[in-house]
């Protein structure tokens, strides 16, 4: 987060009351949103790998804050995003096995491989 907003996978958008929740197809991240509340202190927020996000609707507009670490976030990051809608698109399961095809011959099971780089 927030990267996860940039949707290079489907996103699945729900609305419920009280809250909007994302649902990044790729890695199966969500993100909730409450709605109309004030946002927590950093001081008080549990960590959480999406922080803690407020909104609220400015007319069709959803924004959003993000409870900040400064440790890590020395400065504001904010954008504009325009998501397409895809009509009956389904969601997939995301499996990342990209090391499916490397066996390890000593051990006999699959594992990471790692290379060095050149």
């Amino acid at each position: 987060m927030p990267t996860m907003m940039q949707a290079m996978f489907p996103m699945e958008v729900l609305e419920t009351p009280g809250q909007v929740t994302f649902i990044q197809e790729a890695y199966n991240q969500v993100r909730r949103v409450h709605l109309d509340e004030e946002l927590v202190a950093p001081e008080d927020a549990e960590p959480r790998f999406a922080g803690h996000s407020a909104g609220r609707w400015e007319g069709d507009t959803l924004v959003v804050e993000t409870v900040t670490d400064p440790e890590y976030l020395t400065g504001p990051w904010t954008w504009r995003w325009m998501y397409k809608r895809w009509p009956g698109y389904k969601f997939q399961e995301y499996v990342c096995e990209d090391n499916r095809y490397y066996q390890d011959p000593a051990l006999g099971y699959q594992r990471l491989r790692l290379e060095q780089a050149e």
